[in-house]
């Protein structure tokens, strides 16, 4: 009989209201941990992709880097890297720059070009004119 009602003992402790509130605190504790714990996981993912992105980027860059540094050890490379850079040229040779022919907006006029007495002119009837309005 004894038995019996310690076994009466705990059901009544474990079906009381203060176990119960105990219970769901420890829950709400646990839950609150696992979603801290999967907000860091989840972080911590973007974290990795993002270093492996800018690390191939990195390799990416090292390698031309390095084919670059393999073209400059070469007398050939130094030469074309000198003259792209300094315009400089071997003796005897000469430098010839071409310019492509740029299309210009406003009408090109056949008249010869003005003095400085007739541009000094040309500004003050401009004046004129624009205080006339």
């Amino acid at each position: 009989m004894r038995d019996f009602q310690g076994r009466k003992r705990w059901h009544k402790v474990l079906r009381s209201d203060i176990f119960l509130f105990a219970v769901l605190i420890v829950n709400i504790i646990l839950i609150k941990s696992v979603w801290s714990v999967y907000n860091k996981d989840a972080a911590a993912r973007l974290n990795r992709e993002e270093a492996e992105t800018t690390l191939a980027n990195l390799q990416k860059k090292k390698a031309g880097l390095e084919k670059e540094i393999a073209r400059l050890n070469t007398d050939r490379g130094v030469e074309e890297e000198l003259r792209r850079r300094f315009q400089v040229v071997k003796p005897g040779e000469q430098v010839l720059v071409i310019v492509d022919k740029e299309e210009s907006k406003a009408p090109v006029s056949s008249a010869k070009p003005e003095g400085a007495t007739e541009h000094i002119w040309n500004k003050l009837v401009g004046l004129l004119y624009f205080w006339q309005k």
